[in-house]
């Protein structure tokens, strides 16, 4: 932008410029190559790299003072798609939320979808998962209604795609054995495929079993693994990196009491014996997360970050750092509050966290 740049010299083979970074606004966190053009009397030249924005530490938080056109939830889910980070349903005072909100990191502009089409029905504690330019939208729970036969919480057991080109939802109809109602679970992409497992099944009172993969292009769910030895549990924090699923935490019971939260860490990879998918990682360096669930995790520059959540004895404010090829754990900066069931999402330089509950 203007003031941003000083022309140092100009010939017809050459043309040199100076940046000055501290006033390119744009950046707002951006990691990776900067790309630049010449233009002169309308004609462009190739589009060159001119420099490399590279991560810089140390990790410090901050409050974004940003107007926000969302009111306040928990359990909702953010993804990222390019420079943007679209939000998800949610809930507040068991009034659950389909509303989808998205923050353009170029300009930190918010806007709120218009949605075409049928949508999911408002919806909580569900996932969220980009695979190319389709965000799926699975399962959940809406606290706001009670299914009259089971008096419990109506859970979702059904899978949603919105086109993020055509600004529509689409419900997808599906073939396979379907993972079935269930919320509080976790989802992930891996190499085109949608995996899915974990949570809770509120009738009859159980954590959900099974540990499946839907193929997008032929709209089909396989039961991948339904081992016993699977970890089952809910509300456990996932991401993966360099081809590897990395899970922490998480609460194996379908019971709402306090404590008895995990501090295990878990890995997967497709290379592994479909009998037993995920590897409990026990030799790492350094001290894992205490025990707890309903946490943030992000991964940026190739290592994953968590903070927040509870064991229901209490919550906890500390951030920390995962490096899966060191297999080692850091603490670093403390969160400026403690947080239950955030959502989150990482872009450019960036973890952004947004809502939850304090305790």
């Amino acid at each position: 932008g203007p003031g941003s740049f000083a022309i140092v010299s100009a010939s017809t083979s050459e043309l040199v410029v100076e940046f000055d970074f501290s006033k390119v606004d744009a950046l707002h966190g951006y990691v990776g190559p900067l790309l630049a053009k010449v233009t002169v009397d309308g004609s462009d030249s190739d589009v060159v790299p001119v420099a490399e924005i590279l991560p810089a530490g140390p990790m410090a938080w901050g409050y974004v003072n940003l107007p926000c056109p969302l009111h306040g939830r928990k359990a909702p889910t953010m993804v990222t798609l390019e420079n943007r980070l679209y939000i998800f349903g949610g809930e507040n005072d068991n009034h659950a939320e389909n509303d989808l909100f998205v923050l353009d990191l170029a300009t930190l502009e918010w806007h709120v979808l218009a949605q075409n089409g049928e949508k999911p029905a408002p919806r909580s504690h569900h996932s969220s998962t980009f695979i190319g330019r389709k965000m799926y939208v699975f399962g959940g729970m809406n606290a706001g209604i009670v299914d009259p036969e089971t008096k419990q919480f109506k859970q979702m057991s059904d899978l949603w795609a919105y086109d993020v080109d055509a600004d529509r939802w689409q419900k997808v109809e599906t073939s396979g054995p379907s993972p079935g109602q269930r919320d509080s679970h976790m989802s992930f992409e891996m190499n085109g495929k949608l995996y899915l497992f974990g949570g809770n099944l509120l009738h009859p009172p159980q954590l959900a079993t099974g540990f499946y993969r839907f193929c997008p292009e032929r709209a089909e769910w396989e039961l991948f693994c339904e081992s016993k030895s699977l970890p089952l549990c809910r509300y456990p924090a996932v991401h993966t990196v360099g081809g590897k699923c990395w899970m922490f935490g998480g609460f194996p019971s379908h019971e709402n009491k306090a404590g008895f939260r995990w501090e295990n860490t878990y890995c997967f990879h497709e290379g592994r014996d479909k009998e037993e998918p995920w590897e409990r990682v026990t030799n790492f360096q350094g001290s894992a997360p205490s025990d707890r669930d309903a946490h943030a995790c992000g991964m940026l520059h190739g290592k994953v970050f968590m903070a927040s959540g509870w064991n229901q004895y209490h919550s906890n404010n500390q951030t920390i750092e995962f490096d899966p090829e060191k297999r080692s754990f850091q603490t670093l900066a403390n969160c400026p509050t403690t947080r239950v069931a955030p959502g989150n999402a990482c872009l450019g330089n960036y973890w952004i966290n947004y809502g939850g509950f304090q305790f």
